[in-house]
Parts: structure tokens; C-alpha cells; sequence
């Protein structure tokens, strides 16, 4: 029985280097075998351009120019390109001090700030998990929708929920201050950090007031903020937990997102 090959970094620096040397952006990193760029490879390998990486038994680190890295959990794999990871499977903790972002089911998660860092993971269920860990965290949509916006210590979860072109709006729940601003409503979630335009009857009566908001969503672009059709409104009244509450609903339409699919947020501190 032959052994199983295994491409050193050098040999891989030597194939690719014919065609795409000057698309270098970083090296990988593993105390075992990985694939890269579909060799298999142990040590440290060099990285370009439109690079698939993926992990075994054993985690990467993956070193980009200007200060970004990110480690490639055990069992993961995605694609790396010189601004962005997009992350098909496993989990995947980013850290940089340059505009960098990772993408997951059709979400993009950017750094808020310099020397921003956290964990993305994609489950075998589709669920994209985002935690920031120092720094914040902007979860937007294809379109540029901003879904959430995750701090130190709080974390979100998305998951895709399926739909056909032209379907009901998805549900909406969320915790937060109504306020008006130049003859528009407004919900700010207690939970994302997202400020969401509302509409609908006897929204006037809560202005000021902490509350727990039912409804559709109905858009959602970069320029234009998330716009929910409010169908109920509930204040704390006496009733127990409702900071506590952890369960929202937000999301895109499917003519937003243009493939018939919503998200489901769960939304949780750590």
C-alpha cells in the first residue's frame, strides 16, 4: 500500500508560483494535514488569491498582510481572497486591524472597529453563530441591510429559513425604545443595536416607552433601514423577564434578498 502524498509548502509555493505570484497574500499555518488550494499540505503553506482552505482533525492559522488572521477550526473549510474568508463550514475566529470581512449563507460580518475580533461559525443546519470578542461586529445582508451590530460578549445566531419568491414577509420580534424623528417611528433594539423604521396604528401612544414589538418585515437596503409592519405592541406592564428576553425575529424579504430566503435571529449575551 503506498502512503498518502502529502505536498510540502515548498512544492506548493513552486506550482502555483508559475501562474499567480504576484497574488501571494499570506501563509497557513497547522500542526497537521490540511488541504490548500486541493493539495494536501502539512506545516506552513503560502496563500493566494481565490484559495479553498480545508481542515481535518487539525485547526489552521491562516496570517494575511497588514494584521489579519484568522484560525480555521478543526473540520471547517472556505475560501480565502485577499479582502474576505467566505466560510462554507465549521468555525472560524477572525482578527484584524484593516477592512476585512467574513461571509456565511449569504450574510457578510465586518469589523465595527479596528482591532476588531470574533468567531463565525456555520452549522451543518445552515445557522451562522456570530461573537464578538473584542470590538464590534456588523452582520448585513447581500443588499447591505445591517441586521445586527454584535458586542463584546453578546452573540447572534441566523438561521436561513426557506421560502419561495413572492412569500410572506418574515415574522419580527424584538425588544426596544420607540422614539419619532422628523415624523417617522422608530424601534432601538435592546438586543441588536439596530434602529428599525415602524409603521402602523397607535404607535404615537408608546413614544418613550420600552416594548416588545410583533410585526413583518417588509425591506431592507443599505440606504434604507430595515421597515417593520407593526401588528402588535406590548409594554412591561408588570410582566416578568421581558429583559430577559432573548428570542427575536429579524431579517430581509425574499425580494430583498432575492432567493426567497428570511433569517431567523436568536439573540443572547454571554
Amino acid at each position: 500500500m503506498f502512503a498518502k502524498p502529502v505536498v510540502v509548502a515548498a512544492v506548493l509555493f513552486l506550482s502555483s508560483f508559475g501562474f499567480a505570484a504576484s497574488s501571494a497574500i499570506g501563509t497557513v499555518s497547522t500542526r497537521g494535514e490540511i488541504r490548500v488550494g486541493g493539495y494536501s499540505v502539512k506545516g506552513t503553506a503560502t496563500l493566494f488569491d481565490n484559495t479553498a482552505v480545508e481542515t481535518n482533525e487539525f485547526a489552521a492559522t491562516l496570517r494575511l498582510d497588514k494584521g489579519t488572521e484568522i484560525k480555521l477550526g478543526a473540520g471547517s473549510s472556505g475560501t480565502l481572497f485577499r479582502d474576505r474568508l467566505v466560510l462554507s463550514r465549521g468555525v472560524s475566529e477572525l482578527t484584524t486591524n484593516r477592512p476585512f470581512q467574513l461571509e456565511a449563507n449569504g450574510l457578510s460580518i465586518q469589523p465595527g472597529t479596528p482591532g476588531t475580533s470574533g468567531t463565525v461559525a456555520v452549522s451543518r443546519e445552515n445557522t451562522v453563530e456570530v461573537a464578538a470578542l473584542t470590538g464590534e461586529l456588523r452582520v448585513t445582508n447581500s443588499h447591505g441591510a445591517l441586521l445586527a451590530r454584535v458586542s463584546p460578549g453578546a452573540a447572534v445566531s441566523l438561521s436561513a429559513v426557506p421560502g419561495a419568491a413572492g412569500a410572506p414577509a418574515p415574522n419580527f420580534s424584538d425588544i426596544g425604545l420607540i422614539s419619532l424623528e422628523n415624523g417617522h417611528f422608530y424601534l432601538s433594539s435592546s438586543q441588536t443595536g439596530v434602529k428599525y423604521e415602524i409603521i402602523g396604528n397607535g404607535i404615537s401612544h408608546y413614544v418613550g416607552q420600552k416594548v416588545i414589538i410583533t410585526g413583518k418585515l417588509l425591506n431592507g437596503t443599505e440606504d434604507q433601514p430595515i421597515l417593520v409592519q407593526v401588528t402588535s405592541i406590548e409594554t412591561n406592564g408588570g410582566k416578568k423577564g421581558l429583559t430577559a428576553l432573548d428570542k427575536i425575529l429579524i431579517g430581509t424579504t425574499a425580494a430583498a434578498l432575492g432567493a426567497g430566503i428570511g433569517y431567523a435571529v436568536s439573540s443572547a449575551s454571554r
